[in-house]
């Protein structure tokens, strides 16, 4: 039985870093369910595959505030 090695799930400061934003807002996005997290008790991580999927959906999204259209 072939296993792929499982992933290194990181921390939500090092989710706000790769996002340039702040840990709060992760713990929010994990929240809403907008970014999948793996709970284990009062620790939450984050499988960079997850995040990197989060970035694909998002990216070319331009969300401003005001804006026609």
């Amino acid at each position: 039985m072939n296993q792929q090695p499982l992933p290194e799930l990181l921390r939500p400061e090092q989710v706000a870093k790769v996002l340039g934003c702040s840990k709060p807002f992760i713990y929010a996005l994990a929240k809403r369910g907008e970014l999948p997290c793996v709970v284990m008790g009062r620790a939450v991580r984050f499988d960079p595959s997850d995040v990197a999927a989060f970035i694909a959906e998002r990216r070319g999204v331009r969300h401003h505030a005001g804006a026609a259209g």
